[in-house]
């Protein structure tokens, strides 16, 4: 029954119809929100000075939920919910150190984040929105090395304690003119899911889409079951060593432990839709 829930999530957003057919893919490539270090560079339309006195705060995603960073000072930890553009920070989980002159900082990026409900990406930017639009934090990738404050996690001894969970997706419909494309070195990525559910500890969907030519990566071992539908273009699927070529409306299905790539063999940038789902079955990656 989880698969299928996925399956029905997908074929939702498959219904959509597609944009731009051929039209090239837009230059240079924006980092990806998950796995990409971003340091705060501006607070409420105030620009945050890197000094000794006052540390940027950082924040980096991973999927499954989970935030982690810097608030210039002390080492902090959250849920997320990410539904599309749509984004909401679960309480902070703070360390107790003390480091004078920084706590008006802190105290303004706790309040931003939790008065978060939207995103944006911008070029090398990612960008916070309040319910009335305004943008309340803007952040600037940062690559080769960590940022202030980002030392080893805390033991137990110094935290408030463990993040809260992230509240459980709701039902929502994803327009596909709304879902936001994100530049990558291979193509583009539109986020559409990523949080807890009532019955599974995670879902997430997003969509790729490769340029002519362009790959998905080196072959990787999925330690979660996957269903990709494929929207547009021709993909050959590299699977446990077999390779087979797709076209639009093809279903694949990864078993939990395969070993897949996919490469765009077609003459028109292929896109896909990534759905998968993790429980406390799910080995850790």
């Amino acid at each position: 029954m989880r698969l299928t829930g996925a399956v029905l999530v997908a074929i939702l957003v498959y219904c959509a119809p597609a944009t731009g057919g051929a039209q090239s893919l837009p230059a240079p490539a924006s980092p990806p929100l998950l796995e990409t270090t971003w340091v705060v560079i501006e607070l409420s339309g105030v620009p945050v000075p890197l000094t000794p006195a006052e540390r940027q705060p950082s924040l980096q995603f991973v999927a499954g939920g989970r935030v982690s960073g810097s608030d210039g000072c002390n080492r902090v930890r959250a849920a997320y919910t990410l539904a599309g553009a749509r984004i909401r920070f679960g309480q902070m989980a703070v360390t107790r150190m003390a480091c004078p002159g920084t706590e008006s900082l802190a105290g303004r990026f706790e309040a931003a984040l939790k008065n978060t409900v939207r995103w944006q990406l911008a070029g090398q930017r990612l960008q916070l929105y309040g319910a009335d639009d305004a943008l309340l934090v803007a952040f600037e990738a940062r690559r080769g090395g960590a940022t202030a404050g980002e030392e080893s996690p805390p033991g137990p001894s110094n935290a408030v304690g463990p993040p809260s969970s992230a509240a459980p997706l709701m039902s929502a419909v994803f327009e596909w003119r709304a879902l936001q494309a994100v530049p990558i070195p291979n193509g583009e990525r539109r986020q559409v899911l990523d949080g807890p559910t009532a019955t599974v500890d995670l879902l997430h969907v997003h969509v790729t889409t490769l340029a002519v030519g362009k790959a998905s990566g080196e072959a990787v071992r999925h330690p979660q079951e996957e269903v990709l539908i494929v929207k547009e273009g021709e993909v050959e699927v590299s699977l446990d060593g077999t390779t087979q070529k797709v076209g639009p409306g093809s279903i694949l299905f990864f078993a939990a432990g395969a070993v897949t790539r996919l490469r765009n063999v077609g003459t028109m940038p292929a896109t896909y839709y990534v759905i998968y789902y993790k429980t406390p079955k799910t080995p850790k990656a």
